[in-house]
């Protein structure tokens, strides 16, 4: 009897977690699917005028073509209840941005104001790209440009400014002022002191004694220090280098199966 209702009380909970798959399934179903042809500006929303939207495209494409790398604009009328950036980075999955084994695309979302919501902006980019296109430079970036064009309806200004901004990063051309982020080295400051009073208890308890009574240490503990100073230091650097050939023909060919890892900023105005 008791082995009957277990297995009825795993049947239940089995059939609830299949419900549960189906409606995350057909979530990833209503996003949507790329504009065909395959082009860099999806303008879901049809936010720019046929120009502006041109002049986009191509100013992508040409960008595409000489460096590989793919920024993408996508303006919908709808979040479906995720976050900027959680429905920027569904997207990219979903499209496979970017080149396979590069991971260089980048995302640029645009959830314009509709009645009383607020207007969402979310910048998202590739694993391979991520060390020069940094959250913090993100953040700037929307806050600093795209925002405030955007408070004056100035959709195209702010969208033209941002990618050209975006590019000059990427390129090495662009640098945000370190002065103005102190909290950083504070944290590896006291991050570092951390690791070396661990370090010291580590190694005191890894002293041990000789056959006639004198103390003796081991390096372990030095060693580890090292390597994780070293890894500190070396936290938040990144390259991406430039990668000539992109789909040639000077025309763009389609997503080439980039991955995200996680990366980038978001707004509202």
């Amino acid at each position: 009897m008791k082995k009957k209702k277990k297995n009825k009380h795993m049947k239940r909970i089995l059939f609830t977690l299949q419900i549960l798959l189906l409606a995350v399934v057909l979530q990833a179903q209503n996003l949507p699917n790329p504009m065909r042809p395959s082009r860099l500006v999806n303008d879901f929303s049809e936010l720019f005028s046929n120009s502006e939207r041109n002049m986009l495209e191509q100013k992508l494409r040409n960008y595409n073509d000489t460096t590989s790398t793919q920024i993408v604009i996508i303006t919908v009328d709808s979040l479906l209840g995720y976050s900027s950036s959680d429905y920027a980075q569904r997207i990219a999955v979903k499209w496979g941005i970017g080149r396979k084994g590069k991971d260089n695309g980048v995302i640029l979302l645009i959830k314009p104001q509709k009645a009383n919501e607020r207007g969402k902006i979310a910048i998202s980019t590739g694993y391979g790209i991520e060390g020069n296109l940094t959250d913090a430079l993100s953040t700037r970036i929307i806050n600093k440009i795209i925002i405030p064009a955007f408070k004056q309806n100035k959709y195209y200004l702010g969208t033209d400014k941002a990618t050209t901004t975006i590019m000059a990063v990427l390129s090495g051309q662009y640098k945000a002022s370190k002065q103005k982020n102190p909290g950083g080295i504070i944290w590896k400051a006291i991050l570092m002191l951390i690791m070396i009073v661990f370090v010291f208890k580590l190694n005191s308890k890894n002293n041990s004694y000789t056959m006639d009574g004198k103390r003796t240490s081991g390096s372990g503990g030095g060693f580890l220090l090292g390597m994780l100073l070293g890894g500190l230091m070396r936290g938040g650097s990144g390259s991406s280098g430039s990668n000539s050939g992109g789909f040639g023909g000077g025309g763009f060919g389609g997503f080439g199966g980039g991955d995200f890892g996680g990366g980038g900023a978001s707004g509202s105005w």
